[in-house]
């Protein structure tokens, strides 16, 4: 392994990839030393983030963390490991059968080097989750992040051309994102815990049908215009060769997947501070912590206070998910609905008073949780211990709500 070769690749792949995809698309390498030389590393690293994650750092929520035992959290890693060097290689064989409708050449090892090298930040993204708080937002910026690589690297690797750049796209990530919800599954039976699953089905609309642009899918329609406003961008930028161009509707790109069709900046952590009460069902406030942080062009800030009074304990963090408020408005007006119930608990979501709300209850150590999705942008998370779920509830409606709500607009960049 030439261990400088591999790093220099994943820097410059990340951060300098209209330099870098010419020298990747020029080199002689095969199919198979792109996954021997490149691809297992990258992936492997991947993969031991996550059994990190899952079996040594854990989750927390409740207040409490939990791990995976270290079987299923080897057998996850090792799944996920695998699972996605496979769902490369098939990718890859799309990717290269797809090319000539695009315009380009078929060669299987320049479509590997495609997938390969735009997955670096899906894999890098694993990484990154491991960072606590915005973990979760990282990892899926790298995940994003990906299709602007393939849109960058299909024109030196399968020769596909600028301006047809951006439909083949479109069609690889299609395929890629199906292939990931299947290995995504596998590995959910691995986790034997239980669990709800929810799926969307889609709806399409003819110029005859008017649709309340209020509704859940008239939102959904909205979205669907920002994108192809944004591809329109990305195909123009592709056409001009301006390379500043292209990065700049790549950002615009980046933008409507993750804000919706706007450009988000979060609201600075003085105006989320007064919306943490000095007591909150009772119980005084004992700490108060608030952080503004930025990767890859996506902003969040989140406070968050703790109430204590012996036993009883209640967690209250308030979150503006800025630049990734277009997925959490995607969830708001999706309107899912579930409900578990069993003798140790419960777990529902719902919409109360046009927002999501979900509960999560354990009734043997009398923890729970309680989450509400404000104006499509901002979450609030109560959780507590030693208390009823009743607690939770007083505390929410002691939050000003309607405050959170009025900064919806705050730091939004209209495009």
């Amino acid at each position: 392994m030439d261990i400088n070769w591999l790093v220099n690749r994943v820097k410059n792949i990340l951060l300098n990839p209209q330099t870098e995809w010419p020298v990747a698309g020029a080199e002689a390498h095969t199919a198979r030393d792109v996954f021997l030389k490149y691809a297992i590393y990258v992936a492997g690293a991947a993969a031991i983030a996550a059994f990190i994650s899952s079996s040594i750092l854990g989750t927390s929520m409740f207040g409490m963390t939990v791990r995976q035992p270290v079987g299923i959290g080897l057998a996850l890693a090792i799944i996920g490991f695998v699972g996605g060097l496979v769902t490369v290689f098939l990718v890859s064989l799309l990717a290269d059968v797809l090319a000539p409708s695009f315009g380009g050449e078929r060669n299987q090892a320049q479509a590997v080097k495609l997938v390969a090298y735009s997955a670096t930040a899906g894999w890098v993204g694993a990484l990154l989750g491991l960072v606590p708080w915005i973990g979760w937002l990282l990892a899926l910026a790298g995940m994003v992040y990906g299709i602007y690589l393939v849109y960058l690297g299909a024109p030196h690797t399968t020769k596909v051309p600028t301006d047809r750049a951006a439909g083949y796209t479109a069609v690889v990530v299609i395929a890629w994102l199906v292939l990931t919800v299947l290995v995504g599954a596998l590995s959910g039976l691995v986790a034997i815990g239980g669990g709800a699953a929810s799926a969307l089905s889609g709806t399409s609309s003819t110029n005859e049908v008017e649709v309340d642009p209020d509704s859940a899918l008239g939102k959904l329609e909205q979205f669907g215009k920002s994108m192809e406003q944004a591809t329109k961008q990305m195909e123009a930028a592709g056409k001009s060769g301006d390379a500043q161009a292209q990065a700049d509707a790549a950002q615009k790109m980046l933008g409507t997947l993750m804000g919706g069709g706007k450009v988000v900046e979060a609201v600075g952590t003085d105006q989320l501070k007064p919306l943490a009460p000095e007591t909150l069902a009772g119980l005084a406030r004992t700490s108060l912590a608030a952080e503004r942080t930025a990767a890859m062009g996506l902003q969040v800030s989140n406070v968050r206070a703790e109430y204590g009074d012996g036993e009883r304990r209640i967690r209250l963090e308030i979150s503006d998910a800025g630049g990734a408020s277009g997925i959490m408005g995607l969830a708001s007006w999706a309107m899912v609905q579930t409900e578990r119930e069993d003798d140790s608990g419960y777990e529902k979501t719902y919409q109360a008073d046009g927002r999501m709300v979900r509960e999560q209850w354990d009734s043997a150590s009398r923890s729970g949780e309680y989450n509400l999705i404000v104006a499509g942008r901002f979450v609030v998370n109560l959780s507590g211990d030693n208390l009823e779920m009743a607690d939770l509830k007083s505390a929410i409606r002691e939050i000003d709500t309607d405050a959170l709500a009025a900064l919806k607009d705050v730091g939004v960049q209209k495009g």
